[in-house]
């Protein structure tokens, strides 16, 4: 799937997980969001990316992991690029809609 930061595709999603794979573009950030009911874990393969959260922020490199827990409201940014996984886990349903969002990601110029 397209997204305004780069790309994100599904390998495997159940009831209650859920795991992308995703490249995000060189100077590009999501949103600033919060998931209700499942946690983010964000595993990287190449590159950098930064976490930002209500928690503070986290520089991950290739082969770091870090996850924001449920009601944390979170984005993450990358200056040269990242690929990396998105793992989602929720002890009730894993479901879409449990996203809000402050503003739109997308590319820094």
């Amino acid at each position: 799937m397209e997204k305004l930061w780069g790309t994100s595709i599904k390998l495997y999603g159940d009831s209650n997980t859920a795991l992308f794979y995703c490249e995000a573009e060189s100077r590009s950030f999501c949103s600033y969001h919060v998931h209700e009911d499942k946690s983010n874990t964000f595993t990287v393969v190449e590159g950098s990316l930064f976490i930002l959260s209500d928690d503070g922020s986290t520089r991950l490199e290739a082969g770091e992991t870090h996850t924001v827990e449920p009601g944390i409201r979170h984005c993450f940014s990358t200056c040269g690029g990242a690929r990396f996984y998105e793992f989602y886990s929720s002890a009730t349903v894993c479901r879409d809609e449990d996203i809000k969002r402050w503003g739109k990601g997308g590319r820094v110029q």
